[in-house]
């Protein structure tokens, strides 16, 4: 059972993939034969249903630029498979309009009755899509698609079976079939061949009157021809017969013909398929009419049209048989063919030279495939970043999957105790390493060990992996498994996302004092193109998902989490954890649809993500949103800038409070000058962002500055010196003064003259829509971009230029220690 199940996981998706393809091939080959009409020939509308016929039977196409499907991977914004299984997706209501405004200034203190944490629908019951397991994990199963492809399974079987046993039929009639002693008609049928250019060996068949006119043969082709037709027709008749046949065995159309029924046997569920392949049928015929009256000429032209006419009543099969392509197709084409002869006019030159060019734009853009593209990608105009990868690639299912793993050294078999010890020496890096300049850092030749020892190493590294929960080995595992390439380590890295999650920690940009060692970090770094003087050694999170980009091609949202650290209280861990743990759940989900494309080891199929997950809190009633008391903490200030949409790498426009995300303009919205404001407010709230970087012209003045847009957010202003002092306000047991109610700008406000000063400090205390406090203070205002003397310069606290334009602030959580 399992192998059948193995190749149905492999083979669905493909078929998929396939048949949705086709069903747009052939939609489009509709959209040209309207567009041209009978300028195209025949000939060249057969030769389209070529292109259909090959994306149909060939599984995996190669990848190409001008691929159509490059314009069709993303789907809208919540992705399903073909059977219906939804990607999981944050479990947020999407509010009106109306209730998306951000809200009006609260004129007396808030009174937060409950304020869940926002769920993603990851924590809870299992869905159809996961089995929970003995152990208490989730294992991702595809239950839908197996139970899709045993009922396109079934379907196949019964019809290879019908097709058989129409085979055979046709065999066992073979007995009734005789060679004609006419040595007239022998001479007929050899002119006729001479005449449409058939060189090799053809056999002339007298058969019953229900069979035929046809070719039948595949490897040794004849004609078949009625007994009474050859009887009581007339020379011409049966000269213009033989030509329509003989024509049919000249360009192959038998093997056509079995290549066809092999595709609609496999796509018998698509109807499109189904369609594709009778209207192929019909322009086969006109093809072979059209042969027929380029040979015989203008004056027997009418002639050849009534012998259709005469014939068309009396000849065609009673059933259908495999394995006969006849001169009779279904009464409905006749008229089309009729029409066709009639006004029968050889195509001009020109005319052939545009079709043979669209014939080979369809096949380029269309048997190609999209490169690094999956249904679960970016939306169109999205950068699906994928990192730099070196030139040994390998293609397959048209995307480049990773680089290869490198060769292990001949006679690097090592024994096990030689890989435990280096992986030790992993699990033993420490903030000491890196410091100094250069550093010494052993874990680093530990890395290059295991790097050339190669695909041995990686079922220890996996395990590792899967029980660390510490910080340095998360970077240097991730690290070495990034560099090795190995797809086996895919499900390891991704059960490890969630564990990257972690107090503030940074990226560090590190020079060894040994060369070679240093080259080789370079090469695999998160950045392999820089050759500058260190290498990067980045965050937990960066390097775990780093190895995923590097292994897969693919990419989905990390950006956002970049920047997220444990931080907060529990109701904002909960909400970060949630983040992390979805991040995983699309990398498994994505996983087991993709995986044979890159392996086929079943030992390193299955994708197990804990539950890692507090059950959401319930928050306390209170008289005024803000903790008091000896337990209440500040989380670690972050220190951020946001700014309008700008085309600037890594520009920032929105920002999550709760989580500290923060995404530049998304694809999904309409440009920025062209988004009405009602939309951005309601993706904002769908998708838990707080704050936006926006562009503020004062009433009568012609001078723009940066500022801050809430969303949803309960907003007072207040003395800037409190920023520093609040966390010791609130450890006594009164309620903290909330200062003056703001809108939804965060600006410095004049209420004596109702006017904002962008450009002043400003201090603001916040309630988001999720229940989080804080403390938030506008600092500057970043107008310039940073000059190359500034990198390596210590940073000030207030500055002007930076990587991007926009206003820099800080803000950091207010919390009550323990409690959910």
């Amino acid at each position: 059972m399992m192998p059948l199940l193995g190749f149905l996981d492999r083979v669905v998706p493909l078929l998929w993939r396939a048949t949705w393809q086709a069903g747009v091939l052939i939609a489009l080959i509709f959209v040209i034969r309207a567009m041209l009409g009978s300028r195209l020939a025949p000939v060249w509308r057969f030769a389209l249903w070529g292109v259909v016929l090959v994306r149909l039977l060939v599984p995996v196409l190669p990848s190409g630029p001008l691929s159509l499907f490059r314009f069709m991977a993303y789907l809208g914004p919540v992705r399903a498979n073909a059977f219906g299984m939804r990607l999981s997706q944050p479990s947020r209501v999407v509010p009106t309009a109306a209730s998306a405004q951000p809200l009006p200034p609260p004129l007396a203190p808030a009174v937060l009755s409950e304020a869940p944490g926002r769920f993603l629908g990851i924590a809870g019951a299992p869905t159809r899509s996961q089995a929970k397991g003995a152990d208490g994990t989730f294992e991702l199963v595809r239950t839908p698609v197996r139970i899709a492809g045993f009922v396109w399974l079934a379907g196949v079987l019964f019809l290879s079976v019908r097709t058989t046993i129409g085979g055979a039929r046709l065999q066992r009639r073979r007995s009734g079939w005789r060679k004609p002693d006419d040595p007239r008609l022998a001479a007929l049928f050899a002119e006729c061949q001479a005449t449409i250019g058939v060189r090799f060996s053809v056999v002339l068949w007298e058969t019953p009157d229900d069979l035929g006119p046809a070719v039948a043969g595949l490897w040794a082709p004849c004609v078949l021809v009625p007994q009474s037709v050859l009887a009581s027709a007339s020379r011409e008749d049966i000269e213009h017969i033989l030509l329509h046949e003989l024509a049919h065995v000249r360009r192959r159309d038998l093997g056509l013909h079995w290549l066809m029924t092999a595709a609609r046997v496999v796509h018998w569920f698509n109807p499109t398929v189904q369609l594709a392949a009778a209207r192929m049928q019909a322009d086969r015929e006109l093809a072979c009419d059209a042969d027929v009256l380029r040979l015989l000429g203008r004056e027997r032209r009418n002639a050849y049209g009534v012998t259709i006419l005469k014939m068309a009543g009396r000849l065609v099969s009673p059933w259908p048989l495999p394995g006969l392509v006849g001169v009779f197709g279904p009464q409905q084409d006749l008229q089309e063919r009729i029409i066709m002869i009639a006004n029968f006019k050889p195509i001009r030159r020109g005319w052939n030279c545009v079709a043979a060019t669209l014939l080979l734009a369809f096949a380029v853009t269309g048997l190609t495939d999209a490169a690094n593209v999956a249904p679960d990608d970016e939306p169109p105009g999205a950068k699906n970043t994928v990192p730099k990868v070196p030139a040994e690639t390998k293609k397959d299912a048209g995307s480049t999957v990773q680089p290869q793993a490198p060769k292990d050294r001949e006679g690097a078999q090592p024994s096990p105790k030689r890989v435990t010890e280096l992986i030790a020496v992993l699990r033993a890096a420490k903030y000491g390493d890196v410091i100094g300049n250069p550093v010494t850092a052993p874990w680093a030749r530990a890395i290059r060990d295991l790097v050339a020892i190669g695909r041995p190493t990686v079922p220890a590294l996996i395990e590792e992996l899967d029980r660390t929960t510490e910080q340095w080995p998360l970077r240097t595992l991730g690290f070495t498994l990034r560099a090795i390439g190995d797809p086996r380590a895919v499900s390891a890295l991704i059960r490890a996302i969630p564990r990257t999650l972690l107090e503030p920690v940074s990226d560090f940009g590190l020079t060894l004092d040994d060369a070679e060692l240093l080259a080789f970090m370079q090469r695999h770094d998160l950045d392999p193109g820089d050759t500058g003087q260190d290498f990067i050694f980045g965050r937990p999170f960066r390097e775990i998902t780093g190895a995923l980009h590097t292994i897969t091609g693919q990419k989905f949202n990390e950006d956002e989490l970049n920047f997220v650290t444990l931080a907060g209280g529990s109701p904002q861990r909960r909400i970060q954890r949630q983040h992390f743990q979805q991040l995983a759940e699309r990398w498994a989900m994505w996983w087991i649809k993709n995986r044979r494309r890159f392996m086929d080891d079943p030992a390193y199929d299955t994708v197990k993500l804990s539950n890692l997950l507090e059950p959401p809190g319930r928050d306390v009633v209170a008289a005024q949103p803000f903790p008091t008391g000896a337990k209440v903490r500040a989380g670690s200030g972050t220190n951020m800038n946001i700014g309008p949409p700008q085309t600037v790498r890594d520009a920032r426009t929105f920002m999550d409070l709760d989580a500290g995300r923060s995404i530049k303009w998304p694809d999904e919205l309409p440009a920025p000058e062209k988004a009405k404001p009602d939309d951005v407010a309601i993706w904002a709230a769908r998708e838990g962002y707080d704050l936006r970087g926006i562009e503020y012209r004062p009433p009568g003045s012609d001078k723009s500055y940066y500022a801050l847009q809430g969303f949803n957010l309960h907003l007072w202003q207040i003395d800037n010196r409190r920023y520093n002092t609040i966390e010791g306000e609130l450890r006594g047991d009164r309620a903290p003064e909330l200062g003056r109610p703001a809108g939804d700008l965060l600006m410095d406000f004049d209420p004596q003259t109702g006017t904002y000063h962008p450009e002043n400090e400003a201090t603001f205390l916040f309630v988001t829509r999720d229940g989080a406090t804080g403390v938030l203070q506008v600092i500057n205002l970043i107008t310039d971009l940073i000059v190359p003397s500034d990198i390596g310069q210590p940073i000030p606290i207030q500055r002007t230029r930076g990587s991007y334009r926009g206003v820099q602030f800080q803000y950091k959580l207010l919390y009550e220690e323990g409690k959910e």
